[in-house]
């Protein structure tokens, strides 16, 4: 009779706290019996999820379940995700969904507070708070005739994206710190000047100063160039989608992209790159991710390439671009060598122009390059 007590106790507090991510247009749209009868169901599978530290399922919706889309005849599954709370769970479930031509009719989101015992079982459940644990459940409605096969297909590919949100999530303080440490590691530096230095110095506290969502770090040892064994992974240095827990559960090339953008390299002793690869965000925009590469000499290893991957965030298009390291001095070099005068016509369409490309082309293109570009675009504007 206790356990179905604080059983009951829990089940209440629990939807107590679902409740709370409903609109009253749904609850309304429901009866008590419906109602009570959704809120179990939910709360059978978070407890089953907690139990797991967290779990996806992607099952089609039976006529005897009850159901919150206004569609009431179309063919839709229930997609429903419980996990640790962590950044971009929601943003990242919808682009995935779009990715998959699929519809959301309805879609849930509560954060719930909770404590657990020993073996991950329940124990309180309360109104989430910033430094305590608690857990995102995620319930989707979505419209589509998948068969099984396919909806499972949708599971894996779902649990895949929570797993590198976790990791990015766990690992987020540590990339963070390493990034940060570039700053004084890059003045061991001999093969570059001291102004290129500082400006790359600047560039690490710039991304990290929340401009930059980090998403992977790993490190390479790096050997003569003309050697088999030119870049070495240094063992279990990876960290979010480049950890070891990522690439064993999941099918993807990154390493490889990793290492053929490394063997270009090779041959150039600037020790500094910025560049966009060939791989796409699994967390967040699902977008080919910006690549920082640093060299940083070693005493045992010779030479360290330290890599952090990630996506730059929108707060980062708010800040000038006459400000931002590394562009600001492409700018000025095109103000210098074209004798720019500051508000002049030239000065200002050149600001323009930098305005409307995107930073990631600003950071990976070379200052001749920008130039030929404005002087192209202005040569358009003023033909004679």
């Amino acid at each position: 009779m206790a356990v179905d007590s604080e059983k009951k106790i829990l089940f209440k507090k629990y939807s107590t706290q679902f409740l709370r991510g409903m609109s009253e247009r749904i609850r309304d749209s429901c009866s008590s019996s419906q109602l009570n009868e959704f809120l179990h169901e939910r709360f059978s599978f978070f407890r089953e999820a907690i139990r797991r530290s967290g779990m996806v399922r992607v099952i089609k919706h039976k006529k005897t379940q009850v159901s919150l889309t206004t569609k009431k005849h179309s063919s839709f599954v229930i997609v429903e995700i419980v996990s640790p709370d962590a950044p971009f769970i929601v943003v990242t479930v919808e682009e995935l969904m779009r990715q998959l031509d699929l519809l959301i009719l309805c879609k849930l989101h509560p954060i719930i507070g909770v404590e657990l015992t020993e073996d991950k079982e329940l124990e309180k459940i309360f109104l989430p708070q910033q430094d305590l644990e608690k857990y995102d459940h995620l319930y989707l409605e979505v419209e589509t005739e998948a068969e099984d096969a396919i909806l499972k297909h949708f599971e894996t590919t779902i649990a895949g994206h929570m797993l590198a949100i976790q990791l990015v999530r766990n690992h987020h303080q540590y990339m963070l710190t390493k990034l940060e440490s570039m700053i004084e590691l890059i003045e061991t530096i001999t093969v570059v000047s001291s102004d290129t230095k500082d400006e790359w110095s600047k560039l690490c506290g710039w991304l990290k100063h929340d401009n930059y969502t980090v998403m992977g770090y790993i490190k390479f040892s790096l050997k003569d160039s003309e050697s088999s064994g030119f870049i070495n992974t240094i063992e279990n240095s990876g960290r979010g989608i480049i950890s070891p827990v990522y690439m064993e559960k999941t099918t993807n090339n990154l390493l490889n992209v990793l290492s053929t953008h490394l063997w270009k390299r090779r041959n150039t002793e600037f020790p500094f790159s910025l560049d966009r690869i060939q791989f796409k965000s699994p967390v967040l925009r699902f977008e080919n991710m910006m690549m920082l590469c640093i060299r940083i000499p070693d005493e045992k290893l010779g030479i360290l390439e330290h890599v952090f991957l990630g996506l730059l965030r929108s707060s980062s298009l708010h800040v000038k671009n006459i400000e931002t390291p590394l562009i600001h001095q492409k700018m000025k070099f095109i103000f210098k060598n074209n004798n720019m005068l500051v508000d002049s016509y030239d000065y200002n369409e050149v600001v323009r122009i930098f305005s409307a490309t995107p930073k990631i082309e600003l950071f990976r293109s070379s200052r001749k390059e920008l130039m030929d570009v404005c002087e192209k675009l202005l040569s358009i504007n003023n033909p004679n």
